[in-house]
């Protein structure tokens, strides 16, 4: 790991790691599930304050996709620690990424079974577009515990996944059902509110629907 001033204890180097079938230690096989619960119970010893922004409902156990994390600015060197410990275990640091000044791509792999396995872990400080910029506090305000993991609250994730996917045109079946399920958590408006703050008035009661329905998608292209 390679530190810099730009953002204390999360600049590393983009160099590329060559993993060798001996590197890794031969007590207990490394998998995802593994490595997840890893990394969680370090973010919770080094007193990260972190949430996961969505797609955590199988965790620890199970991720179809990236990991996508919100840390509080204030946790980054506990952040730093923790990915520094999980490293020097049975993964490696094989990519950084800077993608914006306050976001963060950490590709980890592992050898399982003699097979090199992989997981992006994406970590935002704050997130937004345009004039909607949520602050790393305002992401992990009422976070939730759930199965021993820190996840977001619905308002949070309901906007993160309108602007990181639905906004821009991509939006699975599973995230179409999901943002259903949260419309109807939270309600007409409050979810009103988040889609008004990205959208405008005027847009406000169209997205909404489609929202509801599952159109999202149809309707801005």
């Amino acid at each position: 790991m390679v530190v810099n001033a730009e953002l204390p204890g999360l600049t590393m180097s983009n160099s590329a790691l060559k993993i060798e079938a001996g590197t890794v230690p031969s007590t207990d096989t490394p998998t995802r599930a593994a490595f997840l619960c890893r990394l969680f119970q370090l973010l919770d010893v080094h007193q990260v304050v972190y949430c996961v922004l969505h797609g955590y409902e199988s965790l620890p156990d199970h991720l179809e996709h990236d990991l996508d994390l919100a840390v509080d600015l204030a946790s980054a060197s506990g952040l730093y620690h923790a990915l520094e410990e999980l490293q020097s275990e049975e993964y490696r640091l094989f990519l950084h990424n800077h993608c914006a000044p306050k976001q963060h791509c950490f590709d980890f792999v592992w050898l399982e079974d003699s097979t090199l396995r992989s997981l992006s872990v994406d970590i935002t400080f704050d997130f937004g577009y345009g004039g909607s910029v949520v602050s790393s506090g305002g992401l992990v305000s009422g976070r939730r515990r759930r199965n021993g993991v820190w996840v977001a609250a619905p308002k949070t994730e309901f906007h993160y996944l309108l602007l990181k996917n639905a906004l821009r045109g991509f939006a699975h079946t599973e995230l179409r059902q999901r943002m259903q399920q949260l419309v109807q958590e939270l309600g007409d408006n409050e979810s009103g509110a988040v889609v008004a703050q990205l959208v405008g008035d005027s847009w406000k009661q169209r997205v909404l629907e489609a929202c509801r329905s599952g159109q999202l998608v149809d309707l801005l292209c």
